[in-house]
């Protein structure tokens, strides 16, 4: 198995040789970490942040008669509607 990822190694760059000890690095720390951290972590990473200068969009919206979800071809679907209602 070493013997397989050294020939493969060969064939890299410098950069990204470099990236992928970084990688091993991670690998490695995270092993040492407990299950709790872990999950902390990786909720941390999906926290619903805005990019600046935009609003964080709800999961749902009412649509009059139910909730739909926020999704790009729905929020499209109401942007060419709005387009069309108003050149009307």
């Amino acid at each position: 198995m070493l013997k397989a990822e050294e020939n493969r190694l060969k064939h890299f760059s410098i950069e990204a040789l470099r990236i992928r000890l970084a990688e091993l690095k991670t690998k490695i720390h995270m092993v040492s970490e407990p299950v709790s951290i872990l999950k902390k972590f990786v909720a941390d990473a999906h926290k619903d942040e805005s990019f600046q200068g935009y609003p964080v969009l709800p999961k749902s919206m009412w649509d009059g008669s139910r909730h739909v979800k926020s999704i790009a071809a729905y929020l499209n679907n109401l942007i060419h509607m709005d387009m069309c209602n108003s050149k009307n």
